[in-house]
């Protein structure tokens, strides 16, 4: 039976719990390029940033895995923050450097996932 055989013939709701954790994985491990994306298209406080990655992939992030990010892309100069009466609002420093680093990732995981399927395919 071939590989794609099974993944059908598993339970619907373990097929969802599977993708739920690879997509939670995948979100966490690519969080800085989805925290610039995001800040490509507006700025955004903290808050409103978990708010969209939530919404986008159904992920819940804590503050303790968020802030620290970016602070960290602060100090890469990739964003800066201002601070509003109640909130931190961080925007982009250099939107086409940002934008430019955003299609040379999208460039070398569509490399790597040509070179996965390509491997998968020829296996069945």
């Amino acid at each position: 039976m071939k590989k794609s055989q099974q993944v059908e013939q598993q339970p619907h709701s373990k097929n969802i719990s599977k993708n739920n954790e690879r997509v939670d994985t995948l979100v966490k491990k690519e969080l800085n390029t989805i925290v610039l994306a995001l800040l490509a298209e507006e700025p955004m406080c903290g808050r409103e940033l978990k708010l969209a990655i939530f919404k986008h992939f159904n992920v819940l992030l804590s503050s303790g895995t968020l802030y620290p990010l970016l602070h960290e892309l602060e100090k890469e100069n990739l964003l800066q923050c201002r601070v509003g009466v109640k909130t931190k609002t961080y925007n982009l420093i250099d939107k086409d450097k940002v934008c430019d680093l955003i299609y040379g990732h999208i460039a070398a995981k569509n490399h790597l996932n040509a070179f996965l399927e390509n491997t998968i395919t020829r296996r069945a």
